[in-house]
């Protein structure tokens, strides 16, 4: 096979030269373009990796917040849920406070 494209290329004169020169720089060409191929699938896999790390650290913030803002709510529930009781003791206390006054008041006016 060799033997017939030398021949094509020594018989055939300047434009079977050209064909060759032609058919030599489109497979260098392809080699080349194969090779920046390779290298923007390796860039693309790289970048979907630091996408997926990015998503992963984000979706990690996202729980640790909800998290902590699901502890101050039931923290603050808590709270407040205690103010309320003392506050209903508290009012207890002042009404029996406040009777007592009044009978005071009522046995100091007799």
């Amino acid at each position: 096979m060799e033997e017939s494209i030398f021949k094509i290329l020594t018989e055939g004169g300047p434009m079977a030269l050209f064909a060759g020169y032609l058919i030599w720089q489109t497979r260098e060409q392809q080699k080349r373009i194969d090779g920046w191929i390779n290298q923007i699938s390796d860039l693309e896999e790289k970048s979907q990796e630091r996408e997926d790390k990015l998503r992963a650290r984000y979706d990690d913030v996202i729980l640790k917040i909800e998290s902590e803002k699901n502890s101050l709510t039931q923290t603050l529930i808590d709270k407040v849920s205690s103010v309320i009781s003392k506050l209903t003791a508290l009012e207890k206390d002042i009404k029996f406070i406040t009777a007592r006054v009044e009978k005071v008041e009522k046995k100091t006016q007799e």
